[in-house]
């Protein structure tokens, strides 16, 4: 497990999220989903499926998704969503936060960063 090195403390579906680089506002970032990676593939994840890592907003995808739900039992993720949470279960999926103004312009640079060097050969 990551040492703490200062800053915001990671919430509980951290695990499930990666967190980038991207500043969304003064006090979060951008994160994707990990399971929506392993199922689609970095870029078009990056491009398509970007949100704001707050608990909250993080929960919503992963509800909303079914490349999460791929990946877990409805008894796992029960246990995942919903353990133990000062927030109202019945959020509201509006809540996500996916801005195009970040997305727009910071997206694009994360994406150039993250292109194979070279090209790839199908046989």
């Amino acid at each position: 497990m990551k040492q703490y090195t200062g800053g915001k403390l990671p919430h509980r579906l951290t695990p499930y999220v990666e967190i980038l680089s991207i500043q969304v506002n003064k006090s979060n970032k951008a994160a994707v989903c990990k399971a929506c990676i392993k199922k689609l593939g970095r870029e078009l994840v990056l491009d398509k499926s970007v949100f704001t890592n707050t608990k909250i907003c993080v929960k919503a995808y992963l509800k909303k998704y079914i490349q999460f739900a791929k990946l877990y039992t409805e008894e796992e993720r029960a246990k995942i969503l919903y353990a133990s949470d000062e927030e109202n279960q019945q959020m509201n999926i509006s809540s996500i936060t996916t801005s195009s103004s970040f997305l727009s312009s910071s997206l694009e640079k994360i994406i150039t960063l993250h292109k194979p060097t070279s090209p790839i050969h199908h046989l």
